[in-house]
Parts: C-alpha cells; structure tokens; sequence
C-alpha cells in the first residue's frame, strides 16, 4: 500500500511511534523491514516523492492486513474520531 504526502517528519515520527509504541524493530534507514507482533513488512520511503510503501509480508491470521494498514495510517494521520451528532434527544 503507498502512503502519500509524507513529510520526512511525518515518517520519522512514524518509525519513532513504531519503535517505541508497537515495540517494533526497524531494519534500514530509508527502506527495509519492520517486525513486531508478528507482522514481518517491508518498507520504501522516497523523500522526493513523499511517498511510503509498505508491503505486508507476513501476519497473525487474527490481525487483519487492513487492519495493519489503517494503524499506520492513523499513525501518520492521526486518529480519526466520528463527529459528534448535533441531534438532540
């Protein structure tokens, strides 16, 4: 899946969240591999671009592959909340 419009900082707090929120490890700078809870990805990031690809590898069949991609795009994105209903009671 490629992620677009990600800042060099967006991707550094990223690969920070990962490493210290997910107890992931990171193997390469720029691109190689992410490994935590069983998922085993691979990863490019392309400054010029600003773009991310992350090709999940391998993963628990209990977690979803979506679901690995909307956590990094929450992570980047920030999580999304539904809006509040203006209906009344």
């Amino acid at each position: 899946m490629q992620f677009e419009n990600v800042s060099p900082q967006q991707f550094q707090e990223l690969k920070q969240k990962l490493t210290t929120t997910h107890q992931a490890s990171i193997d390469g700078t720029n691109a190689g591999q992410i490994m935590g809870h069983g998922v085993v990805a691979n990863y490019a990031y392309s400054a010029a671009t600003q773009t991310l690809d992350v090709s999940v590898q391998h993963h628990p069949f209990f977690i979803p592959e979506s679901s690995i991609y909307h956590q990094l795009d929450n992570a980047l994105n920030g999580e999304r909340k539904p809006e509040p209903s203006n209906t009344a009671v």
